[in-house]
């Protein structure tokens, strides 16, 4: 999901160092935020930010357990910060919030069953958050809200099957919440929608064949709805969209899994994945009336995380097969940066949400 924030936040890039999950989000032409992951033994939380010129070290923001994993970051309009994950050892949800000068103190959401994993976290124009995860134990689609003062109570959005694996939530113009999801009994791509009063009904988009695996949903300035996501029987990278009345078919872009999918001003769509034939990250971009040819970012590399700031310039980190370095480039209308190792203290920057 994509947060672009209008005006300039004269704080920084920042780096969230987690247990498991990567997720970027940009605000500007500085100002970007990137969870990503240690996998060394240190199950900490940690941050670091950038001005534009330099990074300064992880600061660790939860070490109380084992911390951080499928963790998702969101932006209100204030430029505070939303983060959810997972406490692997009590296997609860938490959250933490940075409100531009400290950040507070982990903060239980739910602790009910083995809950929390592969959380998705989305701001409305209210502030208000939302956030959908998975129930473990049950094997349900859970979502929880706050209202600016208290959390509400968790909520099953599916229980009919073993459900909820790696939630995509995006929020529309109307504070409309949408969310897809993989049926693992299944193995379907499902999909949901809240109107404001209740949730609807579950919805298969694809059940064509083992479909549906870590799709990344987003909505243009249109209200129509956009996922990409992995066909596992066919190797493939899926797209569908939704224009306001009906789903369109799926549409194979490439062999690709682990997609991330954002949308510029202009409604172009823009996509990285890896590609698992010639083992490096791709790159594809939609102009409105067609595709275009894979572009190959960095070899030897995987698990891509792709926002966009407000003027349009793409970003995007991932990571290094070899030396386990989180890595970023960036695309400014015409070329592709040359990468630049972002965290190279550990094996880091493991699995974008």
């Amino acid at each position: 999901m994509r947060v672009m924030l209008t005006n300039f936040v004269a704080l920084f890039l920042m780096l969230l160092l987690v247990a498991q999950t990567a997720s970027l989000t940009v605000t500007n032409v500085v100002n970007t935020t990137k969870l990503t992951s240690e996998a060394n033994g240190e199950y900490s939380f940690s941050v670091s930010g950038r001005n534009g010129s330099s990074w300064s070290t992880p600061v660790t923001l939860d070490s109380t357990d084992n911390v951080g994993a499928d963790s998702s970051l969101a932006i209100d309009s204030n430029d505070n910060l939303h983060v959810t994950y997972l406490d692997q050892t009590n296997d609860n949800l938490e959250y933490m919030t940075y409100d531009g000068s400290s950040w507070s103190t982990p903060v239980s959401l739910d602790s009910t069953d083995y809950v929390g994993y592969s959380s998705s976290l989305a701001i409305d124009s209210n502030d208000n958050l939302h956030v959908t995860y998975l129930d473990q134990t049950n094997w349900n689609l859970e979502y929880m809200t706050y209202d600016g003062s208290s959390w509400s109570t968790p909520v099953s959005l599916d229980s009919t099957d073993d459900v909820a694996h790696q939630s995509s939530l995006a929020i529309d113009s109307n504070d409309n919440l949408h969310v897809t999801y993989f049926d693992e009994t299944n193995d379907n791509l499902e999909y949901m929608t809240y109107d404001g009063s209740s949730w609807s009904t579950p919805i298969t988009l694809d059940s064509t064949d083992d479909v549906g695996h870590q799709s990344s949903l987003a909505i243009d300035s249109n209200d129509n709805l956009h996922v990409t996501y992995f066909d596992e029987t066919n190797q493939n990278l899926e797209y569908m969209t939704y224009d306001g009345s009906s789903w369109s078919t799926p549409v194979s872009l490439d062999n690709g899994v682990e997609s991330s999918l954002a949308i510029d001003s202009n409604d172009n769509l823009h996509v990285t994945y890896y590609d698992y034939t010639y083992l490096d990250i791709e790159y594809m971009t939609y102009n409105g009336s067609s595709w275009s040819t894979p572009v190959s970012l960095d070899n030897d590399a995987f698990e891509s995380s792709l926002a966009i700031d407000s003027n349009d310039n793409l970003h995007v980190t991932y990571r290094d097969w070899y030396n386990g370095n989180l890595e970023y480039m960036t695309y400014d209308g015409s070329s592709w940066s040359t990468t630049v190792s972002l965290d190279s203290t550990d094996s880091v920057g493991a699995d974008p949400h």
